[in-house]
Order: structure tokens, then sequence, then C-alpha cells
């Protein structure tokens, strides 16, 4: 049996794509770049520059642009004046743990929120 799957390969980024798939849209631009980004395929600090993805991913820039907007808003990539946007550094050991105990926090406080204003009938569920 023999795999028809056909793959681009780009060396500056480190990135091997799926081209059998027939629509590649913001989603699974931002999955392909945000999965490499957390596998180290691409570096902190490492340019994302729209049209060398576009070409690489073979579609416009639209998706490309959107995928790297969403990338920002989940910190996952930065601004970089004047322009571009690059991946942003790893968090330290300091910042993940602090966010675990503000996150063990807050899990804690919305337990005991939700005790207190359970109804019977929600109990019963």
């Amino acid at each position: 049996m023999t795999n028809n799957t056909q793959f681009e390969e780009s060396t500056e980024y480190n990135l091997k794509i799926n081209l059998s798939e027939k629509v590649v849209t913001r989603d699974k631009v931002y999955s392909i770049l945000s999965k490499a980004i957390f596998r180290g395929d691409l570096k902190p600090g490492q340019r994302l520059v729209e049209s060398k993805l576009a070409k690489l991913m073979k579609v416009s820039r639209t998706p490309i642009r959107e995928a790297i907007i969403e990338l920002v808003q989940k910190g996952l990539a930065v601004p970089s004046p004047p322009k571009g946007v690059k991946v942003a550094p790893l968090p330290t050991i300091e910042e993940l743990t602090e966010f675990y105990d503000i996150n063990g926090v807050l899990r804690g406080l919305a337990a005991r929120k939700a005790a207190y204003n359970i109804t019977p009938p929600q109990i019963k569920h």
C-alpha cells in the first residue's frame, strides 16, 4: 500500500505541511503554527512572515494573517515593531509557578462559589 500524501517541507520554518488536504483555513493554519511552536519547530524570537508562510502552505495571505492574529491573542506570538510578528518567548519557571498558583486559587474559589449556589435539583444531576 502506498501513501499518496504529499508533504511540503521548509528548512527555514522547519515545518512539514500536508498538501493533500483540499481546504486550508485559518483554523488549519493556526493549528499547524501553534503545534510547531509547542514542538519547538518554530523557535522563540523567530519571525513569522506572512508571505513566506503563505507560499509554503500554498494559500493566500488572509488565512495566514488571521492565524497569526490568533497566535498573538493567545500569547504564542508577539508584535515586533515596526511591523511583523515573532514567536513569543517561553515562560520562565517562575512565571509558570505563579500561573499554576493563581490557577489553583481561582479553581478553589470557583468550587466554593458553586457549592454555595447549588440548588437541590442541581445536586440530583
